[in-house]
């Protein structure tokens, strides 16, 4: 005669699973939600405009230092180097690139920059604390080095219907379900980053025999280039960042130009 062996508590534990499997589909469906209607999770509401911009602005500062931080010690160099001005600094690129030609300052002092990213090491900084305006600058510090700096008063929210139809058409492939879960799909931010040859403005290489030659052609290049995008109307070059409901910005990594989060 076979044995029959009984589970008294099969049904319960079926009847648990069951719950379980329907619970957690109506709760993604719960925080898809939210998200498309601009919650902000970790503050349990919908953050406002301007809390959203400053939330983005710390966001910016951060993402940049910590993805420079991690090139430089994959790269096992101290390629980049970055700090944030204080609020009484001059602001307007083209007066301090005109003013430090050749006044004896250093890139640092000419931009009165804090500097919390050196290479591999890297200090505390309470982006919490910046205030506007400020110009957040990233450079090589070697002799041949580039700088970028993005300046806060340029970062402004656009809408959707703003971008190019390029980009427009990119969105799907870069905001997935997986990234509609995480809060992006709602906000887009516009930010202006100019790049520049970083002689132009740093006199701590004096004693280098083709200093002035080479100081010469960066500064006249930059001129040549204020001079023409005064006369076409152009402005700053500028980049879209894809922003969460909380102000994280999404760095993607397919080498896209028109997104925020290019490699360098």
């Amino acid at each position: 005669m076979p044995i029959v062996v009984r589970f008294p508590h099969s049904r319960l534990y079926l009847a648990l699973a069951i719950v379980f499997c329907a619970l957690v589909p109506a709760s993604t469906l719960t925080i898809y939600y939210a998200q498309t209607q601009g919650m902000c999770l970790k503050a349990g509401r919908v953050l406002s405009a301007d809390e959203l911009r400053q939330a983005m602005l710390a966001g910016l500062v951060t993402s940049e230092t910590e993805h420079l931080f991690a090139y430089n010690w994959e790269k096992g160099r101290d390629y980049f180097w970055a700090g944030i001005n204080s609020p009484a600094q001059e602001t307007d690129i083209q007066k301090i690139i005109d003013t430090s030609f050749n006044n004896g300052k250093s890139f640092e002092e000419n931009f009165g920059l804090k500097v919390f990213l050196k290479g591999r090491e890297k200090e505390n900084y309470a982006f919490h604390d910046m205030k506007e305006p400020f110009l957040f600058v990233l450079y090589s510090p070697r002799s041949s080095g580039d700088a970028g700096v993005y300046w806060s008063s340029d970062v402004q929210e656009i809408a959707f219907t703003e971008l190019d139809a390029v980009s427009q058409a990119d969105v799907p492939r870069k905001i997935t379900t997986y990234r509609r879960l995480l809060g992006y799909g709602n906000h887009y931010f516009n930010i202006s980053f100019f790049s520049f040859d970083r002689k132009c403005c740093d006199n701590r290489d004096q004693n280098d025999k083709d200093y002035m030659e080479k100081k010469q052609q960066a500064y006249d290049l930059l001129t040549a280039r204020f001079a023409r995008m005064a006369a076409s109307g152009d402005t700053f070059p500028s980049i879209t960042a894809i922003v969460s409901n909380c102000g994280d910005i999404l760095r993607t990594k397919e080498g896209n130009v028109r997104w925020f989060g290019s490699d360098y």
